[in-house]
């Protein structure tokens, strides 16, 4: 520690990649307070991430460092720019491999980490969404990211709507996939007017899964006014990332006290990989999300079981 008790951004680093157990507190709130000069070491260490992932996770495969996750979260409340191509880049990456690096965190917050720092520009968002050869859960995670700009008040409702009409019509591949649950979540979210026909197609296609989104969620919205339906919106969906400090103090894996492996200090149906998150509240009612209990019973997360199946 420098003098003064002032840590310095050799030492925050320091701390943010050694992992105990215990939430690096002090460390998160200096990087906060040194934004400016910590910013640069934050992208490098991103950057690096993403150009050296296979070998980062053969050589941690405890998950014992996570410093790209902290400097994922910290970039994302400053809204860093610069950050974009990298989450971009991150984003593409194998599925498994981002498994291994950052557990649950595809499907609970790349999407509004996605939305924090892309400013105004949409177009490698929507590339990541009409990309097939993607995992369904990133372009779920990338969907959802519009919803977000929109909620946040930083994207037209209608010129998303109208992006979705496009989805609809031909930029979205038409076969069974959580894409198209996603998709209609987004929809039913906005107030489903402009797409209500559109939906009971993809109904008719099965394209939906059958516990992905409730047909009875679009006719409900439906019957709602527009606002209303934005207001509830605005209520379930987490907008962008705001303090790191209480956003990932709250991770089950700071709530453990037993010095066990992190693979296995989240508990029962939480997420359980390096970034172990509380486990979500699914208030929703006719909805799914991805790491909830599947329904079926088999004990397995919804993602890893039925969606998909139809």
């Amino acid at each position: 520690m420098s003098d003064g008790n002032a840590m310095t951004v050799e030492e925050i680093l320091a701390a943010l990649e050694r992992q105990n157990g215990k939430f690096p507190r002090e460390a998160v709130k200096a990087a906060i307070k040194a934004r400016e000069e910590i910013t640069p070491e934050l992208l490098r260490i991103v950057e690096d991430t993403v150009d050296r992932a296979a070998e980062i996770v053969a050589e941690d495969p405890d998950g014992d460092n996570m410093a790209h996750l902290y400097s994922i979260y910290l970039l994302a409340q400053f809204r860093e720019r610069r950050a974009y191509p990298l989450m971009i880049r991150f984003a593409r990456l194998h599925i498994d491999t981002l498994d291994a690096l950052t557990g649950d965190f595809v499907t609970e917050d790349l999407r509004r980490v996605l939305a924090s720092v892309c400013g105004d520009d949409t177009a490698p968002i929507k590339a990541i969404i009409e990309d097939p050869s993607l995992d369904p859960w990133v372009r779920c995670a990338a969907l959802r990211s519009l919803l977000i700009l929109v909620l946040e008040g930083d994207m037209a409702r209608d010129e998303l709507m109208a992006y979705f009409v496009e989805l609809f019509d031909g930029k979205l591949d038409r076969y069974p996939s959580p894409v198209w649950g996603a998709l209609i979540n987004c929809a039913t979210s906005l107030h489903p007017a402009e797409v209500a026909g559109r939906i009971e197609m993809a109904y008719s296609e099965r394209l939906i899964d059958r516990w992905s989104v409730s047909p009875m969620e679009v006719e409900r919205a439906l019957k709602q006014d527009r606002e209303a339906v934005l207001r509830e919106a605005k209520r379930h969906e987490k907008g962008y990332i705001g303090n790191v400090v209480r956003e990932i103090e709250s991770w089950a894996y700071f709530r453990q006290t037993k010095a066990t492996p992190i693979w296995d200090q989240a508990p029962k149906n939480a997420p359980t990989a390096r970034a172990s998150i509380l486990p979500r509240q699914f208030t929703d009612m006719g909805k799914r999300y991805p790491n909830e209990p599947c329904p079926c019973g088999s004990d397995k997360k919804y993602k890893k079981c039925c969606e998909g199946k139809g």
